[in-house]
């Protein structure tokens, strides 16, 4: 991260995701809301250029955040500003960070989701034979009563959904 040296009133730390590695966060801690003003456009451009650029993995080249930790407090229109800028890679803001502020559990829970839940909101099994060919025989029963185009009865096609509402078990 050499080329990262130019910015002397920055710190810079990179992380990556494991075991993969698809994801990389730059984070630079900053002193002031007018440092982060000044610096964040060029800072973003040096590691799209620096790093990003020379990544061969497009999976790797699109998931590169970057992390801007603020001591003092963050006016929303520059935190705003950044966030919303996509180029090359997502930016994030943290202003008014305190002594007991942990970097690796603020990226576990943006980036990675730890706080996420997960549970199951659909459930779908596959047809038995048994109930594909009952199927198919009722679906048969109604055609073979039908000559050249197969037009069906608003009372046929009920019938046939009642079947299938009866039978989806």
């Amino acid at each position: 991260m050499e080329f990262l040296a130019q910015f002397e009133s920055a710190s810079f730390e990179l992380y990556r995701s494991r075991p993969e590695g698809y994801i990389s966060c730059f984070t630079c801690w900053l002193k002031s809301e007018e440092d982060l003003a000044i610096l964040w456009g060029q800072i973003a451009s040096i590691i799209a250029y620096e790093f990003q650029a020379k990544l061969d993995n497009k999976l790797e080249a699109w998931n590169i955040y970057l992390v801007f930790i603020v001591s003092d407090p963050v006016s929303k229109s520059i935190k705003y500003q950044i966030e919303n800028d996509k180029f090359s890679m997502r930016k994030l803001v943290v202003g008014d960070v305190r002594a007991d502020f942990s970097i690796e559990d603020f990226l576990n829970n943006e980036l990675l989701g730890a706080d996420l839940n997960i549970k199951e909101v659909l459930q779908h099994e596959a047809l038995k034979d048994a109930d594909v060919s009952a199927l198919y025989s009722k679906v048969t029963s109604l055609t073979a009563k039908k000559r050249g185009a197969l037009t069906f009865t608003a009372e046929e096609v009920a019938d046939l959904a009642n079947w299938v509402a009866e039978n989806e078990n």
